[in-house]
């Protein structure tokens, strides 16, 4: 994979005692690292013509009063006033490369910021997955360059130390700006799968959703869902009632519902109940057994615009047989939130108000993010804990991450069995202890920092991690790696 990182910095800095780039005139100003958000901000906000800035990585957290919040909506500010703004963001970025301060870094980070930009109507950009862009570089009005090692992150800008410059030189300038045009640029995000829609109020009423959470009727769920994808599986014809009977292959139902091993009769008979309790408590369904033959089901109309939408891959690729009662509620939950989040597919909702929302428990609700979380199907990132202030701790952001085929991560992690079964074992436990446990590219890169600094080391840092809070943001794999590195 090409590695792309700017290589003036370091140049630059060698020559500004004759000026930059053959200019006499050429201005440079050191900025202190505490310094540096005032300083952008200042630029951006004075912009007249354009605005390019090109970035490794940018955390946008919800917290309106943040540094980085506020630098984007700078941009957003005067590309409303007709200021030229583009962005272009790393694509990927991995754990090699971190930057050992505890920062997350896992791909599809900047994807918050990018959807920020895109809602809003401003240029943004990815660069294509075999570069890594390293840069961290603001133009203003093809003159005015800001670069050095701070990234958007609060950390950055509030704890590290970080070395920054700005130089007014149009010749500088315009050599960047060509430089930054050279990067492939592509947008990742078109129209996803349709998808299987989940009507809200299903979620929403508390005799429903949340009253299956609360009796732990995990197979009224997935039968449930199944005849909701079945039936938007089946394209309506002009002159269809919609109070037609479906019919519903049992046997399909059965392998769906795992319960295929059973004999015909019993299973049959099993989703007779299944069935009798959709309709009489839940109220979901009518239904007409048929001796010898497949029921015929009609689904109770739900009412309400918004939708949650499970993807056909849920199905496909079996998460439907391997996810929890609680896992699946909060997966629901997690979609029917993030449709209408200013920073989709980000979200972020304290759990008590999930619970008078949906009707889930909070003690369901932890079950299912732990779940979740385990098997990399969604990022949490807990806000910091302010001890000095009054304020309530801001809720948990909540990033879902796309379905994968867990027998194709099953077949990769059997491959690394090669490199010591007994290592994959430890760097498993190691990952599992900030739930992480099937984060492939996280695993292998403990197995690498093992035998770069030894398993001591490793065990050290895994000491120090066990003593923080499982809600505390530092407990987290990127943590951990940055751990192992300052300890080595």
């Amino acid at each position: 994979m090409r590695r792309r990182v700017f290589g003036i910095f370091g140049g630059l800095l060698l020559g500004v005692g004759v000026g930059v780039g053959g200019e006499s005139n050429a201005r440079v100003e050191n900025i202190l690292d505490r310094d540096y958000f005032s300083t952008v901000r200042r630029e951006l906000m004075g912009a007249k013509s354009s605005v390019t800035v090109c970035l490794y990585l940018v955390t946008l957290r919800a917290d309106q009063k943040s540094n980085v919040f506020q630098l984007m909506e700078s941009l957003n500010t005067i590309h409303r006033t007709g200021v030229a703004v583009q962005v272009i963001l790393d694509q990927n970025i991995d754990f090699s490369v971190g930057d050992g301060a505890g920062q997350a870094m896992i791909e599809g980070k900047n994807t918050p910021a990018y959807t920020y930009f895109k809602d809003r109507g401003i240029p943004v950009y990815f660069d294509d997955a075999s570069t890594y862009t390293h840069s961290k570089v603001v133009v203003i009005d093809k003159e005015t360059v800001i670069l050095g090692s701070t990234n958007w992150t609060d950390s950055a800008m509030n704890r590290n130390k970080e070395t920054n410059v700005l130089i007014r030189s149009k010749e500088l300038a315009r050599d960047i700006l060509a430089d930054l045009a050279t990067i492939p640029r592509h947008e990742p995000m078109p129209e996803s799968e349709e998808g299987v829609k989940i009507p809200g109020e299903f979620l929403t009423r508390d005799d429903l959703l949340g009253r299956m959470a609360k009796a732990n009727d995990l197979r009224a769920l997935d039968t449930w869902l199944y005849l909701v994808r079945q039936q938007s599986r089946t394209k309506p014809t002009a002159g269809d009632d919609i109070n037609r009977p479906m019919t519903v292959n049992e046997d399909d139902l059965a392998v769906s519902l795992s319960i295929s091993s059973m004999t015909r009769v019993n299973y049959r008979r099993q989703l007779f109940k299944v069935f009798s309790r959709l309709q009489n408590r839940y109220g979901l369904i009518q239904f007409k057994s048929v001796y010898n033959g497949d029921a015929q089901v009609i689904l109770t109309p739900l009412e309400g615009e918004r939708f949650a939408q499970l993807s056909h891959a849920y199905w496909n690729q079996g998460w439907n047989q391997r996810l929890s009662l609680a896992g699946k509620a909060f997966l629901l939950m997690g979609s029917y939130e993030s449709a209408v989040s200013t920073q989709r597919p980000r979200w972020s909702v304290a759990q008590k108000t999930l619970f008078h929302r949906y009707h889930v428990s909070v003690g369901v609700q932890s079950a299912g993010i732990t779940e979740l979380r385990r098997k990399n199907l969604v990022e949490v990132d807990y806000a910091p804990v302010d001890t000095t202030s009054k304020q309530p701790r801001l809720p948990t952001i909540y990033t879902p991450n796309p379905f994968y085929n867990p027998q194709e991560m099953e077949t990769a992690f059997d491959d690394l069995k090669k490199h010591g079964a007994d290592k994959l074992a430890r760097a498993q436990k190691a990952a599992a202890l900030v739930y992480e446990d099937s984060d492939l590219n996280g695993i292998k890169e403990l197995m690498a920092l093992e035998n770069q600094y030894g398993q001591e080391s490793v065990e050290k840092a895994l000491k120090l991690l066990g003593q923080k809070k499982p809600d505390n943001p530092n407990r987290s794999l990127a943590y951990l790696i940055g751990t192992i590195r300052k300890i080595k």
